[in-house]
């Protein structure tokens, strides 16, 4: 009995080992791949760096946000000191924490220490995992508290009181940090603690105690900034269609195969079979319910909860947009189909059907885990800033161009299109939105940075004076005031340019006001 203790934790000594190898190499090979650029990646990375740069400077955020990831960032621009690094390390901090969190999932649910291996070796390999954290490093935070309340789900009815009220207690903090950490992984929490109790044939009590706590998190969304509130649900608008799109295609084709490497492709075209595979095992087990309701359940009970949620996720009449829901939803699936992957498969070959087989499966365990391990540095060549993160390098230069031009003259606001928005300000201190004001601005102080004028109906719809307040800042960009601008498009407008006023009003000439759900906590 002692022997048997002592290689439990030999091996699973081994495999925190193992794992803490996996995240060292994992994070230098994704340090190495970010540090391509001078800039800070993604597409909303300047947004954060905004509000870091905010409340460092002057003791309070640009926009109020009570997220957390903003006191994590805090604490690591402590420690580096340059806003760009700061950025670059969070996400590197974020992808090592999920990956231990996989680790721990897999080798507290399954008890399995292959199992946990192999999840978290996938994803040192995981190249969507790399794109992933530099694009949205608040969504890898929620994502990291989802993993929490999986590992802390109370599973044992049957423990003593005070045990259960200490989980219970912890759990529901876990789900409060949730709530604080990004809206769609708290809404998935909900959704996989709801499946879990449904599967487990919970009390009406606990499902009620559940939805009139999640209505209360959601009235509370409407007092503070930066959480989930009914405003949100504004953001579902236009969300369906009548035409079925499956989403890692529609990845594939919109993103652009030119931009996913083949690592990646490779890693999509597993998920997807993954997925299915999901699907067909939930099937199954449906069918043929185990009689228990033991913990020696719970691998089932949530690989089927997180199927679910998978199913939600990529249900395939969301209108596909790369601007849109459907695409942040699939970014997400991306994460969990392999969790729920593990569990279901776990949960297959515990049958006795596969007893006799187990010292075979345990040997192709550790080679894949290798295996994964061994080609985790393909991230490197995966992830190019050239192709996956704006022109940081042409916004530094439009952006120098638009003070130059300005010569004195005071700018209040400068509306031009996302990404070029937040790097501008941030650089100048000089408030841009990819939006229009919803508040009244002096025409003198409102300019715009628009984008793919065709230089003739510029000459042929701007009056002589309106021409020379514009000034070109690069090719295909231009500096101009915000009345002159609309007097431009009413002619168009008015001359039946229906053509060219399609080419212009896109997300690169921001033409809308900014909806509500944006407007909690701005100043």
């Amino acid at each position: 009995m002692q022997k048997t203790t002592f290689s439990k934790y030999k091996n699973t000594a081994f495999a925190f080992l193992s794992i803490s190898l996996g995240i060292i190499l994992s994070s230098y090979f994704r340090l190495d791949s970010y540090l391509q650029t001078q800039f800070a990646n993604g597409w909303d990375s300047y947004f954060y760096l905004i509000q870091l740069k905010s409340y460092i400077e002057s003791g309070e955020m640009h926009s109020s946000d009570l997220s957390l990831i903003y006191p994590l960032m805090i604490g690591i621009q402590h420690f580096v000191g340059d806003y760009v690094s700061t950025f670059k390390f969070t996400a590197l901090l974020l992808i090592a924490i999920s990956l231990l969190c996989s680790f721990l999932v897999g080798l507290r649910i399954t008890k399995k220490t292959e199992v946990a291996l192999v999840l978290s070796s996938f994803f040192c390999f995981s190249p969507h995992l790399t794109y992933f954290a530099s694009q949205y490093p608040k969504n890898l935070l929620g994502f990291i508290f989802f993993l929490l309340l999986i590992l802390f789900i109370p599973f044992n009815k049957q423990a003593k009181l005070q045990n259960r009220i200490a989980k219970y207690a912890l759990f529901f903090l876990i789900l409060l940090l949730n709530y604080f950490g990004h809206r769609m992984t708290f809404i998935l929490s909900i959704l996989l603690v709801a499946s879990y109790f449904v599967i487990q044939k919970a009390s009406p009590k606990t499902i009620s105690a559940l939805a009139i706590s999640f209505f209360l998190l959601v009235g509370l969304g409407g007092l503070f900034p930066g959480l989930l509130s009914l405003a949100d649900f504004e953001r579902l608008e236009g969300l369906l269609t009548s035409v079925p799109q499956f989403a890692p295609y529609s990845f594939w084709q919109s993103f652009g195969r030119d931009r996913i490497s083949t690592a990646w492709k490779l890693e999509i075209a597993f998920i997807s079979i993954a997925f299915f595979f999901n699907i067909a095992y939930g099937f199954y087990s449906l069918q043929k319910p185990s009689e228990s309701n033991t913990p020696a359940r719970k691998p089932e009970i949530i690989g089927l909860s997180l199927t679910a949620i998978c199913l939600l996720l990529i249900f395939p009449f969301f209108k596909w947009s790369l601007e849109g829901i459907a695409y942040r939803a699939f970014l997400v699936f991306m994460l969990i189909v392999p969790i729920a992957f593990a569990l279901n498969l776990n949960s297959l070959l515990a049958k006795k059907h596969f007893l006799p087989y187990g010292k075979a499966i345990t040997g192709f365990a550790w080679s894949l885990i290798f295996l994964l391990l061994a080609i985790s540095p393909l991230n490197a060549s995966s992830y190019k800033p050239e192709k996956h993160d704006p022109p940081y390098l042409l916004y530094a230069k439009i952006s120098e161009r638009v003070i130059n031009q300005m010569d004195g003259k005071e700018l209040e606001l400068l509306i031009c299109h996302k990404s070029l928005a937040e790097y501008f300000t941030f650089t100048t201190g000089i408030d841009a939105l990819p939006w229009l004001p919803e508040y009244e601005i002096q025409a003198e102080k409102l300019w715009r940075v628009a984008t793919d004028i065709p230089n003739r109906k510029i000459q042929q719809y701007l009056t002589q004076s309106n021409q020379q307040k514009t000034k070109k800042l690069s090719i295909g960009y231009y500096l101009i005031r915000e009345d002159s601008w609309q007097a431009f498009l009413n002619k168009l407008q008015k001359n039946r340019e229906l053509e060219t006023l399609h080419q212009l009003e896109t997300w690169r000439n921001p033409n809308k006001m900014r909806p509500s759900y944006l407007l909690k906590g701005k100043k």
